[in-house]
């Protein structure tokens, strides 16, 4: 039953993520509570044993040595609560008899949520091309979507505030989605059955007919075009990489993926990158070189607790990058880490991740076929924030952030060994001898 109730918590959480996304955080805060009240000593015993929570008291330590000490406690809702969702998700999951089957429900309502947002993308990026503005501008209705909507150019943001927000947004719900297709639409279909567990309700409709799954997974590149993102494209391009390359075999994978990428690509050659016309000068003289550069100064000079979260704008003199009055962070996650915190706390965020990834990884094998396929779509969905944390920063984002620490959260929880010596449900069937 409670498995039940916090299955059916975070599923309306993810559903209310793109238009009330501080309703779906007030959601994660009750799980949280919930996980800690029922079972506080695995949540205790996971904080503390995978470093979260040694890393969390180190985050606040460095916030009282800050430029803007005010600054940085805020920035710290960034972090702590989010961790603590990644630990809640760690501690429930592993006691859940399929915890697959719950990390497979919020991947399909994740998808089905994001069809009316790629929709409602493409029908944006028409409206902001700069002749139909001409021509609508005056109309009743559209004078007021002009005026209020932030002018990007010819890119669409819906209610995310930002292209690249919400490209993060798309490519990590398209990831999720090639998880499914790899468990549903397979060379032979035969790992559905040996799934053990129940298929999920919002999978029986992704999944009625053969087309649907691809096709809805597909579209979120339509709405990944929309909002002219360069780094969302390439993010994109190196995930399916990621995921052609891990799933061998796997020809139906491959015709679709095929298909969404020489559209993309056709796409982009043709009408350009959000308006933007594709040559190299997009990437070879991109001001993130000089944002970049700023941040690597403050990292070398304050390389032991950084100069405060959050600090990087304030500290931010007009035009040190040309053409820029402000720049309000380092547009790269490691980067942003070593100037605003210092070198041991970025490293320690970045063992405990990286082992956290390492053992999953590791457990793969020893999962059943269906487990692994939905296993895999949120380590690709998860690699996708890492690429754009390259040349963004995802975690300056609620949204985008809360959606990697949920993937970590699960990837941890999918991949633990069960309590109390109970059945492995994930397990892959052993012969009989």
């Amino acid at each position: 039953m409670k498995d039940r109730v916090l299955t059916s918590l975070v599923s309306g959480c993810l559903l209310l993520l793109p238009t009330l996304s501080y309703v779906s955080f007030g959601g994660f805060i009750i799980l949280i509570l919930v996980v800690l009240v029922t079972q506080p000593q695995r949540f205790w015993k996971l904080a503390v044993g995978s470093g979260w929570l040694a890393l969390g008291l180190g985050l606040w330590l460095s916030s009282q040595f800050a430029y803007d000490p005010g600054a940085t406690h805020l920035q710290l809702a960034n972090f702590l609560p989010f961790m603590a969702v990644t630990v809640a998700l760690g501690t429930w999951l592993p006691q859940a008899p399929y915890p697959h089957r719950q990390a497979e429900t919020w991947a399909g309502w994740l998808l089905i949520i994001t069809m009316p947002v790629n929709l409602l993308a493409a029908v944006e990026y028409w409206l902001m091309g700069p002749e139909v503005r001409i021509w609508l501008a005056n109309l009743w209705g559209l004078r007021w979507f002009y005026g209020k909507n932030t002018d990007f150019g010819h890119r669409a943001d819906l209610l995310f505030g930002h292209p690249n927000i919400l490209a993060c947004y798309l490519v990590f719900v398209f990831a999720l989605g090639l998880g499914l297709m790899v468990k549903y639409c397979g060379a032979s279909q035969a790992c559905q059955g040996v799934d053990p567990a129940p298929r999920p309700r919002v999978m029986g409709w992704l999944t009625r007919q053969s087309w649907r799954l691809p096709v809805v997974t597909l579209l979120n590149l339509v709405g990944l075009f929309s909002t002219g993102s360069r780094n969302g494209v390439i993010v994109a391009i190196a995930t399916l990489g990621l995921a052609l390359f891990t799933s061998p075999g796997q020809w139906r994978l491959k015709c679709w993926t095929g298909l969404g990428l020489s559209t993309l690509v056709t796409c982009v050659a043709v009408f350009g990158i959000g308006g933007r016309t594709f040559t190299w000068e997009l990437f070879t003289q991109d001001p993130r070189l000089h944002v970049w550069r700023i941040a690597w100064g403050h990292a070398i000079t304050h390389p032991w607790v950084g100069i405060g979260l959050g600090n990087y704008g304030i500290l931010y003199e007009p035009q040190s990058v040309p053409g820029y009055e402000t720049m309000p962070h380092a547009h790269n996650l490691w980067l942003m880490l070593l100037a605003e915190t210092g070198f041991p706390l970025t490293i320690g965020l970045t063992v405990i991740v990286g082992w956290t990834l390492y053992r999953a990884v590791r457990s793969l094998p020893q999962l059943s076929r269906p487990a692994q396929a939905v296993v895999r779509g949120y380590l690709w969905a998860f690699s996708s924030l890492t690429i754009f944390s390259l040349f963004d920063l995802t975690i300056a984002y609620p949204r985008t952030t809360l959606l990697g620490w949920l993937a970590l959260g699960v990837i941890y929880g999918t991949t633990q060994p069960p309590a109390h010596g109970r059945l492995d449900q994930l397990r892959r069937p052993q012969p009989k001898i």
